[in-house]
């Protein structure tokens, strides 16, 4: 074999090694690449559940907030219904929906209390709201007006219970 021939023989050697090589860097880049994208969709996933997990805990807390707030609501207005004398309405309470309920039925423009009984429950709740956001550090405007009307007007003991 000749001279030429050999360094023609290992020129190809090389040239198929290099092209070896070269396809072998070639998947090894593919592999980083790969590998990065896995790591960034397990970042993705990571953040997600995370996102999740907190957003749980926060409804749990609105929930317990929500109960308490109801809570406290329903008591302010059944002691807003003592001081006006309006305790033949039955049980009051405020419902998870913030609703108030009499008689465990929700209450509503065609259903509870009527005539004065109905004033003293509004009169009631919105004292009870006033008081109830100031309790929680509501933002509630300190002005609360009512007007009704004189058919069903409170007794002039009744309303000064109520603004004493």
């Amino acid at each position: 074999m000749k001279a030429t021939d050999r360094v023609v023989a290992a020129v190809d050697g090389v040239t198929k090694q290099l092209a070896s090589v070269g396809r072998n860097i070639a998947l090894s880049e593919e592999v980083n690449a790969e590998r990065k994208a896995r790591d960034e969709l397990v970042e993705k996933r990571n953040a997600a559940h995370t996102d999740l997990t907190n957003h749980d805990e926060a409804e749990t807390r609105r929930r317990k907030s929500v109960a308490a707030a109801a809570n406290s609501l329903s008591k302010a207005i059944n002691r807003w219904m003592t001081i006006l004398n309006a305790n033949d309405v039955g049980a009051v309470a405020v419902d998870e929906y913030l609703r108030v309920t009499v008689g465990g039925k929700v209450l509503s423009d065609s259903k509870g209390p009527s005539g004065s009984s109905r004033l003293r429950l509004i009169l009631a709740y919105h004292a009870a709201l006033l008081e109830t956001s100031f309790e929680l550090g509501g933002g509630h405007p300190p002005l609360l007006l009512f007007d009704a009307p004189k058919q069903h007007e409170l007794n002039p003991a009744d309303f000064s219970a109520y603004m004493a």
